[in-house]
């Protein structure tokens, strides 16, 4: 994101055989970026990449509580499938990635008890609990068994 230079203050010589000097530039949105002093001129206009980084952060970001659970979702299954990528990946069989299997498996079984729990239960509940408790009082519950 291009903003505009509104001072700059020399920092010294830098660079092999320290023949470059080095200058830093305070811009119009209040970040500094260090740069060669060559060419820059107060009210040129230069990359910010602090404000390119806080764009693409707040692009990114979800905006309400539903959409930031389903991007946690989201997240965690892309975790999932590179989890179980890197174990077979790997060569690991037999008892050397039963815990990787495992986690694997419940983040799977979680991700599908989320679909399920919001069509016929309820998701208020944390991804780390037990998936005994899930079912009977997050879904059980609501489809009309245990009363």
């Amino acid at each position: 994101m291009m903003k505009k230079v509104v001072s700059i203050t020399d920092i010294g010589k830098e660079g092999v055989g320290r023949d470059t000097y080095m200058a830093m530039a305070l811009l119009d949105c209040g970040h500094r970026v260090v740069s060669s002093s060559f060419g820059l001129k107060v009210g040129k206009d230069v990359y910010c990449p602090d404000c390119t980084l806080a764009k693409e952060k707040a692009r990114d970001k979800p905006t309400d509580e539903a959409e930031e659970s389903t991007w946690s979702r989201g997240r965690r299954s892309g975790l999932v499938s590179v989890l179980s990528h890197v174990v077979r990946e790997l060569g690991y069989h037999g008892g050397a990635a039963t815990k990787e299997r495992l986690i694997v498996e419940r983040e799977q079984a979680i991700a599908v008890l989320r679909e399920v729990c919001e069509e016929h239960g309820d998701n208020d509940w944390p991804d780390n609990l037990n998936l005994v408790d899930i079912i009977d009082k997050h879904l059980y519950r609501h489809l009309g068994g245990g009363q």
